[in-house]
């Protein structure tokens, strides 16, 4: 029924507990692909040792979260698709919790699980994706103390990859150019861009937060590296070129233009690099591409200009003060301090 996909890249380690975690899983009607991304530290190995039940798929580099979870979707065989990432264990009742509420939403097509700090599970990593009209993706709940806030379940824009399920038939319909996941990304907004694509043509998201798992965050991208500011920066422009409708991109265009000139400053001061220069100089060179993909989506887009608009949250600029002090409390808590 459901075909479990991990993407994993050097962490064997993680990989370990988070297969042994999908082992205790009270809903049995599941398959596990693991996809390796050219590991060399003998994870492919350790899955073939110890995990005889996981289907493995092997890589030959490191090609990013975007081509391994669309290469492990291709090799699935259930009607709906999790993926899970390596540094993350999931609940005993994760699964069953998302079937559950795919019986009971047919009008969705992609559903949201409750990510929290494994080494603090009364703190929410995300309950879901939120989308902004500064062209902005977001962590629903990042860094709150978990106190029910969000345990109804609800509508709402997107769930955060890694830790989602999607009907494989809407998978199917929304892919672009043979893709599920646009491998442009490479890592980070990938999910953002199929959240979009997929409200476009008319499927809802639902969040489920009885559906938990327990996430290392930042295990494998690792917690000081550069490479999520240049992906962040490079795809969250990407995503607004690609998706957002021209009546939409002129009436927010002094809101995209002020975050982007906000966080390009504010990174720039944060690392002393120019990471932020080389994001946008990327997007310039692949300016053609994305205009190709943009011209394709508007060809299936489904939903009104007006029903796009409701899909974007105007509070940017509360959000994203919101955000910066939820990191704060995270740095802290990671550190021990009061």
């Amino acid at each position: 029924m459901i075909s479990v996909v991990i993407p994993n890249y050097n962490r064997k380690d993680l990989l370990a507990s988070c297969l042994g975690a999908l082992r205790a899983q009270t809903f049995r009607d599941f398959e596990v692909i693991v996809v390796d991304n050219g590991s060399a530290d003998g994870s492919a190995e350790m899955v073939t040792a110890e995990f005889s039940e996981a289907r493995l798929v092997r890589l030959d580099d490191n090609m990013g979260f975007s081509k391994a979870v669309n290469a492990g979707i291709g090799f699935s065989r259930g009607e709906f698709v999790a993926l899970l990432n390596n540094d993350a264990d999931a609940d005993p009742s994760w699964l069953g919790e998302l079937y559950n509420a795919a019986c009971k939403h047919p009008e969705a097509g992609l559903f949201a699980s409750k990510m929290l700090f494994y080494d603090n599970h009364a703190v929410i990593d995300t309950v879901s994706d939120g989308f902004t009209v500064a062209g902005f993706g977001y962590k629903v709940g990042w860094g709150e103390t978990d106190a029910g806030q969000y345990d109804a379940v609800r509508h709402t824009f997107g769930a955060c990859a890694g830790a989602a399920m999607y009907r494989k038939d809407m998978l199917e319909r929304i892919k672009l150019d043979g893709e599920y996941f646009d491998e442009q990304y490479f890592a980070f907004g990938e999910d953002i861009d199929l959240n979009m694509r997929a409200q476009s043509q008319g499927y809802k998201c639902v969040a489920v937060p009885s559906a938990r798992v327990y996430h290392r965050v930042r295990a494998t991208a690792g917690i000081s590296s550069s490479l999520p500011i240049y992906l962040g920066h490079r795809n969250t422009l990407t995503t607004v070129i690609k998706n957002f409708p021209p009546a939409s991109l002129v009436r927010h265009s002094f809101s995209i233009i002020l975050f982007l000139l906000l966080t390009a400053c504010w990174d720039f001061v944060k690392t002393r690099r120019l990471t932020v220069l080389k994001a946008y100089i990327c997007v310039l060179g692949r300016f053609n591409a994305i205009s190709k993909k943009r011209a394709s989506l508007k060809s299936v887009r489904s939903i009104t200009g007006k029903e796009f608009e409701a899909l974007l949250d105007r509070n940017w600029f509360g959000i994203w003060l919101r955000l910066g002090r939820s990191s704060v409390r995270v740095r802290r808590m990671r550190r021990g301090d009061k």
